[in-house]
């Protein structure tokens, strides 16, 4: 049985449709609610003319430089169609978007070695001595022109290749309002700055956006509502397990999912001191179903009693004792259920979570 660091969490996703499928499975995995709420679509350009004049003349330029995965998927058909010299050089903002390209053959796309934007591809030596060279900078309509300015004060030649547009399909953010107020809404992913201008520039000064957690992955995309007092948690890594990394360890280390739990079935919110003790039997972890049941304290205990197993043992060495702080080590599955007042009880196996409430308990 694996742990469940998201149970009863919803996470909304800003990123396109498409793009957000492999990180709402890995929440669901997780046992959370993923949310799609894109407020970004990739969509082609209605006219490709423009670009297709700029890609005529690829046989002069020394480098092409895509900005994004969206970049490749809509620029290299076309640039393979017309023909590419073997004397261009490649260039991506990060391993996806290269990950992309050498899916068309190319072999060697130059990268960032630790942040993956334009400050840290400029960085490069081979973005410093660009004087004099042609460099085609693969992009959507519109964003940001750091890279271009900054390759033009170093004496290159930069012309932009767009190749899609990006649009906003939400007109309002009444959806993420009524998932909040019933407490189904606790963090939105928001993984581009197009995207968290939207978002801010919708929900405005809504009560509901400041008692979220925005999950963004780079601090770039942080800056604003930071700004606004917003509250924010930036990604160590890039990619979707280290974006789920910094939701679970969001959840996991307070005290959110917990209310959440206690709302959900109706108990009082009673978490115990990490310095308590609760009953545990550790030889029987592993087995189906995992149990566990929560008395009122006593003495220096907290109630709780886990194991696992069909069969609740009589015997007076059955379960151990341990301090609240050690749970996480032991039976992780049980964290997002701590909270539970005494009285309460909790059934869980693959595909079952049983939480029930017996008053006999609160007599023992």
């Amino acid at each position: 049985m694996t742990a469940k660091p998201l149970q009863s969490m919803g996470i909304a996703i800003a990123r396109p449709i498409e793009q957000a499928k492999k990180l709402a499975a890995l929440i669901e995995q997780a046992g959370g609610t993923p949310i799609l709420f894109p407020l970004i679509e990739i969509t082609p350009l209605k006219d490709y003319s423009q670009f297709e004049a700029i890609i005529s003349e690829i046989e002069t330029y020394d480098w092409a430089i895509f900005i994004s995965s969206n970049a490749v998927q809509n620029a290299m058909p076309r640039l393979v169609k017309q023909g590419i010299p073997p004397n261009l050089k490649f260039a991506a903002i990060g391993p996806v978007t290269a990950s992309e390209l050498q899916s068309y053959g190319v072999k060697d796309v130059l990268i960032p070695k630790d942040r993956f934007d334009s400050e840290s591809l400029l960085a490069l030596p081979e973005m410093t001595n660009v004087a004099g060279k042609k460099i085609m900078i693969v992009r959507g309509l519109g964003g940001r022109d750091v890279l271009a300015e900054t390759l033009k004060t170093r004496g290159a030649q930069v012309t932009f290749a767009e190749c899609y547009q990006r649009t906003n399909p939400q007109t309002n953010c009444d959806l993420l309002a009524q998932l909040w107020a019933d407490k189904k809404l606790h963090g939105i992913v928001v993984t581009s700055s197009e995207a968290m201008r939207h978002l801010l520039d919708l929900a405005g000064d809504a009560d509901w956006l400041r008692n979220v957690t925005l999950f963004v992955n780079h601090a770039r995309i942080a800056e604003l509502p930071l700004q606004m007092g917003l509250k924010v948690k930036v990604a160590d890594k890039l990619g979707d397990e280290a974006m789920l990394e910094t939701i679970s360890n969001s959840y996991m280390n307070n005290d959110i999912s917990q209310k959440v739990i206690c709302i959900q079935y109706g108990s009082e919110f009673k978490l115990p001191s990490q310095f308590e003790k609760l009953g545990i039997a550790l030889n029987t972890l592993g087995q189906v179903p995992l149990n566990a049941l929560r008395h009122s304290a006593q003495n220096d205990t907290c109630g709780w009693y886990i194991w696992g197993g069909e069969v609740l043992s009589q015997d007076p060495d059955f379960f151990q004792t341990l301090h609240v702080q050690h749970l996480p080590e032991h039976c992780p599955e049980i964290l997002p259920f701590l909270a539970l007042a005494p009285g309460w009880r909790v059934l869980l196996a693959p595909n079952q979570t049983d939480v029930w409430f017996e008053e006999e308990l609160l007599n023992i």
